[in-house]
């Protein structure tokens, strides 16, 4: 049975959006004067997607979402874009193995390598990166790579089955022992760096 996923879009966004979906190689696009939308089997948010899984996933399906993620998140810096952080409900499972970014009231543009946030944040929300969470009075500015530590804590939650907190972030080799010297590792590892300009998003 085929189902729809709709976006209501502003105009400016369309064609990015549209260009996202090709990634992802969903077809069955439509669009409208105020919305676009696109054929899928199935869809759920992600978070939904692990209560269905017991909470976790394995590290099989947390690497195919890591490079999901990091494909949106590397086309859209190609595009000058950027997003602050990332959260579970961020990003839509669909068809049970594609995990596509549609959190696109997020996206920021970069300028010089910095992204304008214009409020100020829970201290308590989880997926925050340091520069995020030290903020104390808006417009500023921070660098475009914070969303790279968010998505560290994101997959860490995923591969673990709960959220770390600030003292297991840095003792992350202890944290992430029974990933430890995998692929995985080495990014979450390298995008928890507190210094924003170390974070890369290379998987060795």
């Amino acid at each position: 049975m085929v189902k729809k996923i709709f976006f209501n879009v502003n105009d400016s966004m369309k064609s990015f959006i549209l260009d996202v979906f090709s990634l992802y190689k969903l077809k069955g696009k439509h669009v409208s004067s105020e919305s676009i939308s696109v054929d899928v089997s199935s869809h759920e948010p992600l978070s939904s997607f692990l209560k269905r899984n017991g909470g976790d996933i394995n590290y099989t399906v947390t690497m195919m979402l890591l490079y999901h993620i990091t494909i949106f998140i590397n086309f859209a810096e190609g595009k000058q874009i950027s997003i602050p952080f990332i959260e579970l409900d961020d990003i839509t499972v669909v068809n049970d193995k594609i995990f596509l970014f549609t959190g696109f009231s997020k996206l920021t543009p970069i300028n010089n390598g910095r992204i304008r946030i214009m409020h100020s944040f829970k201290d308590n929300l989880y997926y925050l990166s340091p520069e995020l969470k030290s903020i104390r009075s808006t417009p500023t500015d921070v660098s475009y790579k914070s969303v790279y530590y968010s998505l560290a804590l994101l997959l860490s939650e995923c591969i673990l089955g709960e959220k770390i907190d600030k003292n297991k972030a840095i003792h992350i080799r202890n944290t992430l022992a029974i990933i430890y010297d995998t692929k995985l590792y080495w990014f979450i590892s390298n995008c928890l760096d507190k210094n924003p300009s170390n974070r890369t998003l290379t998987i060795i």
